[in-house]
C-alpha cells in the first residue's frame, strides 16, 4: 500500500511505505526560506545661484553637501531539525543623486579682493559613516543533518550619480580690481559595497 501528501514550502511532506522502497524516501523534508531586499535612494541638492549683476568688495559663493547613507539587507534561514533544507537571500541596493552646484548667470564684480566660487560634495566621509558600507548584503543558511539543500546568495550594489560642479552661463563675466577669480569643484566620497554569504550543514 502507498500514500502521499504534499504541502506548501516549509512543510512539504512525502511518505511512502511498503516493501522494496528506498528507505530515504520515508524521510520528511522541510524547506525554510528567508529573503530580504533593502533599497535606499538619496537625493540632496545644495545649490547657489546668482543671476544678474552683483558688485561687492569680495564675493564668495559656496555650495557644500555632506551626505551620508548606509543600506543593509540580511536574509538568514536556520533549522537544526533533521532533514531540513534552508535557503537565505540578502540584497542591498543604494543609489545616490546628491549634488553641490554653483550657477552663475550674470556679471560679478569684486571691487577690493577676489571672486571665489566653490562646490564641495562629501559622502560617507565623517567619523560615523567612514567605516560603513554604502550597501551591504548578508545571507546565511543553517540546516540540520539529512537535508539535501543548503544555499545562500547575497548581492550588493552602489550606484553613484552625484555631482559637484560650477556652471557659468554664456555671456557671464567676472571682474576683480585687486584679486583673483577662483573656481573650485571638489568631490570627496567613499562609496563601497560588500556582499557576504555562508552556508552550514550539521
Amino acid at each position: 500500500t502507498a500514500s502521499s501528501s504534499t504541502g506548501a514550502i516549509g512543510s512539504t511532506v512525502s511518505q511512502v511505505s511498503g516493501s522494496g522502497t528506498d528507505s530515504s524516501a520515508k524521510q520528511q523534508q522541510n524547506v525554510e526560506v528567508a529573503a530580504a531586499v533593502a533599497v535606499n535612494v538619496t537625493l540632496h541638492d545644495a545649490l547657489v545661484k546668482i543671476s544678474g549683476s552683483l558688485v561687492s568688495a569680495n564675493i564668495d559663493a559656496v555650495a557644500e553637501n555632506n551626505g551620508n547613507f548606509a543600506t543593509v539587507g540580511t536574509g538568514a534561514a536556520a533549522s537544526l531539525a533533521s532533514n531540513s533544507n534552508t535557503i537565505g537571500v540578502g540584497v542591498a541596493v543604494s543609489t545616490n543623486f546628491n549634488t553641490a552646484k554653483v550657477e552663475i548667470d550674470g556679471d560679478l564684480t569684486a571691487t577690493d579682493v577676489s571672486i571665489t566660487l566653490n562646490t564641495d560634495l562629501s559622502q560617507n566621509m565623517d567619523s560615523v559613516y567612514r567605516g560603513k558600507y554604502g550597501a551591504m548584503a548578508l545571507a546565511g543558511s543553517l540546516s540540520g543533518s539529512g537535508g539535501s539543500v543548503g544555499a545562500a546568495g547575497a548581492l550588493a550594489v552602489v550606484a553613484a550619480l552625484g555631482e559637484s560642479s560650477i556652471d557659468v552661463k554664456d555671456g557671464s563675466s567676472f571682474t576683480t580690481k585687486n584679486g583673483d577669480v577662483v573656481l573650485d569643484a571638489i568631490d570627496q566620497s567613499k562609496l563601497s559595497a560588500a556582499a557576504m554569504a555562508a552556508t552550514l550543514s550539521k
